[in-house]
């Protein structure tokens, strides 16, 4: 005797047999899918280099705001090709509010990945915060925002404007 007919003598329908065998068909397709798309994530790690720090408040000459020297690395397990760049296309601090870049610097910008931004680049925004939440691409492909700590608060005098 068939599963079907094993079914419907055990009075389970075979409206509900074939209910339960329509749905495990895309579940299995699905599932299929999972370890092909987790095995292809390659997150880069960004840090912050020399001369970083964070202007809380109003206690330095930049308020609420942030000197960063981008660092990008790969992570492990990731194969990256020589001169592919990772380019930072937006950053929100913690508390979502807009970490914007000040004059001569914008967005996009492009690091190489295994080095750091040549300059100090200095950004402001309405609040300071423990956390940056970075949106980038790698080569031409966005990835998923990372959130980072933010680095240490400057002492006074060190957030002055970065020069042209």
């Amino acid at each position: 005797m068939g599963e079907l007919e094993d079914a419907v003598s055990s009075g389970v329908s075979r409206r509900t047999v074939t209910k339960a065998a329509a749905w495990a068909v895309p579940v299995i397709a699905l599932a299929a899918t999972v370890p092909q798309a987790a095995a292809s994530v390659c997150t880069p790690v960004i840090t912050f280099g020399a001369g970083s720090c964070k202007c809380p408040g109003g206690s330095t000459g930049i308020k609420f705001g942030y000197v960063l020297r981008l660092c990008a690395t790969v992570g492990e397990g990731c194969a990256v090709t020589p001169g592919t760049t990772l380019t930072v296309t937006g950053i929100v601090n913690g508390s979502g509010k807009d970490v914007v870049p000040l004059a001569p610097f914008s967005y996009p910008i492009v690091i190489p990945i295994g080095q750091c931004s040549t300059d100090l680049i200095k950004f402001e925004s309405t609040s300071s915060s423990q956390t940056l939440v970075i949106s980038y691409t790698i080569g031409s492909a966005p990835q998923t925002p990372l959130q980072v700590p933010a680095p240490p608060d400057c002492a006074n005098g060190e957030c002055e404007p970065v020069a042209a």
